[in-house]
């Protein structure tokens, strides 16, 4: 799996990287640790290889193409330092270490797509030349726009010992389903445990204040069909998962998704929540925006959106 790690040296991205080693990989992941320096180098590459530079270049170009490159030379010493803390929790791995003049957020998703990253890691907060990299900004413009999983790594205040604790957002999508086979591939410890939830949104009849007896009638008759459905489909994430060693439990209720997930989470004391990146409608969807979004903002664990 070729997992980029987004680090700019900042505690946050120390954290999402030390929280890797909780996330499933196999040893021998490949790893490309990028750095981004939200700087412009205003010549072409050969001009820049060129030491000292040409007379002809102008003192101002010449004054910004100096502190543009020692901006960029700490990125490579910041992507190293990284690379060789990886290194700990991952000894057999693959991992590189890489450095761009860029700006942060379009670095990154560059780079993904160049590489064939299969995820992005990414800190909850970080920190540029223009001040943190909050999520909202840098994490969350990834987070939308990637084309692979994104991660949002966090620590928690007081990490619990012991396996593994996954939440899992279903609701019986096709990012749903892709959500729960990229955990299901994954290497986890003996004991890990997976909390299958499911909300039940009735947002659908109360857009309608005056119903009749039949009205009523109908969407109770619908109502019980979503709710029949999605135990039936976190009964068979929950079997799947028991096949690959996990212990499971299900949650099935109606309610807001995004509340439903993140109260769920505090209360199992979860370290990572998965969620796949669209949902379907009739079941408040699991969309960027709204519920992915806002369980990857407020959410006081790790977050995984999966495409």
């Amino acid at each position: 799996m070729n997992v980029l790690l987004a680090f700019d040296g900042s505690k946050s991205s120390v954290a999402a990287l030390h929280d890797l080693a909780a996330a499933g990989l196999d040893a021998d992941t490949r790893f490309l640790v990028v750095t981004v320096a939200e700087v412009w180098h205003p010549l072409e590459p050969e001009s820049l290889e060129q030491d000292p530079l040409p007379e002809f270049i102008p003192t101002g170009l010449r004054s910004l193409h100096e502190r543009s490159s020692r901006e960029l030379s700490r990125a490579f010493q910041i992507a190293d330092e990284g690379a060789d803390l990886l290194r700990n929790s991952f000894p057999a791995a693959t991992i590189n270490a890489q450095a761009y003049a860029d700006s942060p957020s379009l670095g990154i998703l560059a780079q993904a797509e160049e590489w064939g990253a299969e995820m992005i890691v990414v800190g909850a907060q970080g920190r540029s030349m223009l001040g943190r990299l909050l999520l909202g900004s840098v994490s969350h413009k990834v987070l939308a726009e990637a084309h692979c999983p994104v991660r949002i790594g966090r620590a928690k205040p007081h990490r619990r010992s012991g396996p593994p604790r996954l939440l899992l957002g279903v609701d019986g999508s096709i990012g749903s389903e892709r959500m729960v086979e990229m955990v299901a591939s994954r290497r986890w410890p003996a004991g890990a445990e997976a909390r299958i939830v499911s909300a039940l949104d009735l947002y659908f009849p109360t857009a309608f204040p005056q119903q009749s007896e039949e009205s009523e009638e109908w969407f109770a008759a619908n109502h019980n069909r979503q709710r029949e459905r999605m135990e039936e489909v976190a009964a068979s994430v929950a079997s799947r998962l028991q096949g690959v060693g996990f212990g499971t439990s299900i949650m099935v209720q109606e309610g807001s998704p995004k509340k439903m997930l993140l109260q769920e989470a505090e209360r199992m004391d979860a370290d990572t929540i998965f969620l796949g990146a669209k949902g379907v409608r009739g079941l408040e969807r699991f969309l960027l925006g709204s519920v992915s979004s806002a369980v990857a903002t407020r959410a006081e664990c790790s977050v995984e959106v999966i495409r």
